[in-house]
């Protein structure tokens, strides 16, 4: 029996079948493209199971509705299944396409400056800038979805700021936390912080007990720093290796890559020498 069969057989009795039919109806509009879908269509699955093991009596005695959902239990099961041999490879041919490599294996993938986490329970993916350093969002664990996302993630980091631009707030943040001196290791996270709050037009809330940095400006300013180091370092920017006690805390340190391809280190503080 297939779907709209079993929804057009199901008791017309809205009190006790009708969040089943919704449910069923939900999962029709997902299934045409069942392996796509796979995050969307296992929750519905789940709340239906719950309906028929835990709802009305009439729900939880209908034999058909009952059959049905062993047999698409187990066809979701193949799907995953597949999903599962066939993501990797067509991930590659999928970021291949937007300009990005793929390297590593499961569950933890990597794309140039990125992780991508594969969860096959939920068949979602987390994307991470750095190795594991930033949380970007998810998606579905879909490879043309998981490379359309990274495209425009990868195009929008950093900002539309320029070398000078940056340099120029950069030094602003720094001195204004060292009251216009040099050589003075600042925390980088309150650099970061202050800088933000500069950006904003707001007074600096370096300092505060708890960052108030997001995710996503961690991720720009991370890489902003690695790609005008040049201009940075003549300027007179150095960055301090963070040391294992201050890698404890998020709070404490700030990744920032090395190349395109990922690598990179760990930094905790930010010294601005006077050149010249």
């Amino acid at each position: 029996m297939d779907l709209e069969e079993l929804i057009n057989n199901l008791p017309r009795d809205a009190e006790a079948f009708g969040p089943v039919i919704d449910l069923l109806k939900d999962i029709i509009g997902l299934d045409d493209k069942r392996p796509e879908n796979l995050s969307k269509i296992v929750p519905q699955i789940a709340k239906l199971k719950n309906l028929v093991d835990h709802g009305p009596s009439r729900v939880s005695r209908h034999g058909h509705l009952r059959q049905w959902l062993v047999l698409y239990e187990k066809e979701l099961t193949e799907a995953g299944a597949w999903l599962q041999d066939t993501f990797g490879p067509e991930l590659e041919i999928a970021l291949a396409n937007v300009g990005l490599p793929l390297a590593g294996h499961y569950p933890d993938l990597k794309a140039g400056l990125f992780t991508i986490a594969l969860d096959f329970s939920t068949h979602r993916t987390t994307l991470w800038y750095g190795p594991k350093q930033e949380r970007l969002g998810q998606c579905p664990m879909w490879p043309a979805t998981v490379a359309e996302k990274l495209a425009r993630i990868g195009d929008k980091l950093g900002g539309p700021v320029t070398a000078e631009n940056f340099r120029t707030a950069l030094h602003e943040a720094y001195t204004s936390l060292t009251e216009g001196k040099y050589s003075v290791p600042v925390p980088i996270i309150q650099v970061l912080e202050a800088f933000v709050s500069l950006e904003a037009g707001h007074p600096s809330q370096a300092g505060t007990a708890k960052s108030t940095t997001t995710s996503t400006q961690r991720a720009d300013f991370s890489y902003n720093l690695f790609r005008f180091a040049g201009p940075l370092i003549a300027a007179g920017l150095q960055l301090r290796v963070a040391s294992m006690a201050n890698t404890r805390r998020r709070g404490d340190f700030l990744w920032v890559p090395d190349t395109e391809s990922g690598r990179g280190a760990v930094y905790s503080h930010v010294i601005w020498r006077r050149v010249g």
